[in-house]
């Protein structure tokens, strides 16, 4: 999925005077959640239904503040990660490396290795692209993980995608930097650096959407087209999110080869019927593919032992669709 005109990091988090920051750093780009960040975001429904008819609708132009330091949630162990994110990760707040292995949990999120496991590290260290969703008190966030070799952010490029009723929608940067906070954290890896863009939406919003995806490009200094991509899919299961995952990528791969259904909203906040102690666990067959996303039909649905909670409605899944993302077809390939 390429896009001629891709935005500039560097314009999305600009730290003042520093084109390539090599400190943390924490700011917003507004007040989270106003009134009208709300309001944008739950157009982006109505948009998507547009483009599916053949209509536009023109994104609403918002200008962003200067970065405010010390906003963003409480991040004890100051990886980048917030409590609230790691509590649904399974990481730990209080230890930016959770396994020991000498990377930081954020490094390996981006790099796309596990952060709990010791025998699982990068293979290598690229530019590189994740999407964490996560929901406490009402609120829906999505952090946009971009790792940045070299720590320079000047000529990096990054796309966000909404993907919903099979469209996939461009997201303005005046939309989900409405609102947003963002960290820098340098990697402990050379000069390299990640950028944490956290975008809100109420969970109200995402609960009337239903599964919506969520889709992300980008490139590194140079690049004339993306050469890294990510998403995520949210849906609403039995009156709480949850987020699509394969059971490897989610940290179960002892499970099987399978998907897992993965609550984003601490134990405290799920409705009743979620059962400790288990996780929704599905085998699937695929269906074919549309916009970057691979579509399959759930075969079966069970909950499985897992350090997580399970849906009342795990079973119920069986026989419905859903969507993965493929990073090699939104890249093209």
């Amino acid at each position: 999925m390429s896009d001629p005109d891709q935005s500039r990091l560097a314009d999305l988090v600009a730290v003042p005077g520093r084109a390539t920051p090599s400190e943390p750093h924490r700011g917003t780009f507004a007040e989270p959640l106003a009134p009208l960040a709300r309001l944008v975001w739950m157009t982006l429904g109505l948009a998507a239904a547009a483009v599916a008819a053949g209509r536009s609708l023109a994104p609403v132009p918002l200008a962003s503040a200067a970065p405010i330091v010390g906003v963003g949630g409480l991040d004890s162990d100051l990886d980048g990660l917030v409590d609230s994110l790691e509590l649904v990760l399974g990481t730990s707040a209080v230890d930016a490396d959770t396994d020991g292995d000498g990377f930081l949990d954020l490094v390996e999120l981006a790099q796309n290795s596990n952060p709990g496991d010791p025998n699982s590290i990068p293979a290598s260290i690229n530019f590189a692209l994740a999407l964490l969703p996560h929901a406490s008190e009402g609120v829906f966030r999505l952090s946009q993980v971009v790792y940045v070799p070299d720590n320079d952010i000047s000529g990096v490029s990054y796309n966000l995608y909404v993907r919903w009723q099979g469209v996939n929608l461009p997201v303005d940067p005046s939309l989900y930097l409405a609102g947003a906070t963002f960290n820098f954290v340098p990697s402990e890896i050379g000069n390299d650096g990640v950028a944490v863009i956290t975008t809100y939406l109420p969970v109200s919003v995402m609960e009337f959407l239903g599964p919506v995806s969520f889709l992300a490009t980008g490139g590194p200094s140079g690049a004339t087209s993306p050469t890294a991509a990510a998403g995520t899919t949210v849906l609403p299961v039995g009156g709480a999110l949850n987020e699509v995952q394969t059971a490897q990528q989610a940290g179960f791969g002892q499970l099987g080869s399978g998907t897992v259904y993965r609550p984003l909203q601490p134990a405290e906040e799920l409705p009743g019927g979620y059962t400790p102690g288990q996780i929704c666990y599905q085998t699937s067959v695929p269906q074919g593919a549309s916009g970057g996303m691979l579509i399959y039909e759930v075969d079966t649905s069970n909950c499985e032992a897992a350090f997580a909670y399970c849906s009342p409605a795990c079973e119920l899944q069986t026989g419905t669709t859903f969507e993965l993302v493929d990073p090699l077809a939104l890249l093209g390939g």
